[in-house]
């Protein structure tokens, strides 16, 4: 089965009921000490090529980063019971300030009529977006595991397995994209590659807003992260180091401006606040 077509909102798929293939975590039964000394040492041991069980929907269109496991999830994110658990982790280890800055998104973002949210996951900012008033909200990521969360969490957001760097939108669908946390997640070609699709499916002047992981929090010493962030500097850097994020440095060395404008864009604003930091640019 391929990817679904990006402008297959007119026939949506009912990711809420549709039965997914069940990969090797989601068979473990963890009262059981041998599934259970096979997960802990899954989740503390190296990081292993995921494996997809036949007929998982898109597989064949999945590019080879994304079948590497991200943040010690055994099977990265093609598995139901690591995608749920996924989403609710994120929030605990941002302290809940996830969503605060998932509703400042919203609330910048509200003035557009048709809004997309790349690499969606539990499309919390999609739901975000439609709650402050954006009429048409459409929510984009490559795992059916994570469709599957994003529709039961979120029911009513209009729903699309596909790439970030291959959406099949027609050009200039979109008054504005959104991505959260997603391009630190990307290799160096697939970056640019994202970029260049937002650019096309946005409208002349619409706007790309992309937020990632601040950089401080890496490249800034101890004490220096204390004097900015206050004593959660020492949770932001103890997170830094338990995540496996294989492409995060390879982000954080972009100079944003130069990147923004080779690709069409006017980055408009900067901003960091400890642990986001946020782009906002225009497309030309």
């Amino acid at each position: 089965m391929n990817l679904e077509p990006a402008n297959s909102t007119q026939h949506p798929v009912d990711w809420a009921n549709v039965q997914l293939p069940v990969p090797w975590p989601d068979q473990l039964d963890l009262a059981r000490p041998s599934h259970f000394y096979r997960t802990v040492k899954h989740l503390f041991g190296p990081r292993k090529p995921v494996e997809l069980p036949p007929n998982t929907p898109g597989a064949l269109q999945l590019p080879g980063y994304l079948l590497q496991e991200f943040h010690h999830l055994p099977n990265g994110n093609f598995s139901s019971f690591y995608a749920d658990g996924y989403l609710w982790a994120f929030d605990a280890t941002m302290l809940g300030l996830s969503r605060g800055m998932r509703a400042k998104i919203a609330e910048r973002l509200k003035h557009h009529h048709a809004v997309l949210d790349i690499g969606c996951s539990g499309a919390d900012l999609a739901a975000a977006c439609r709650r402050a008033g954006v009429e048409d909200v459409v929510g984009l990521d490559a795992s059916p595991y994570m469709l599957q969360q994003a529709a039961r969490r979120n029911p009513g957001i209009p729903l699309v397995q596909g790439l970030a760097e291959r959406t099949d939108f027609p050009d200039g669908r979109f008054d504005a994209v959104a991505a959260c946390f997603l391009f630190h997640e990307l290799p160096h070609a697939a970056q640019d590659d994202v970029l260049c699709e937002a650019r096309r499916i946005l409208k002349p002047g619409g706007e790309l807003l992309i937020c990632e992981p601040a950089p401080d929090q890496m490249r800034l010493g101890l004490w220096q992260l204390l004097k900015k962030a206050g004593p959660l500097a020492f949770w932001w850097k103890f997170i830094t180091k338990l995540a496996h994020e294989p492409f995060v440095h390879e982000w954080h060395a972009r100079e944003p401006r130069t990147w923004f404008e080779s690709q069409g864009f006017e980055l408009v604003e900067d901003s960091t606040e400890v642990p986001f930091r946020t782009w906002i640019a225009k497309r030309l």
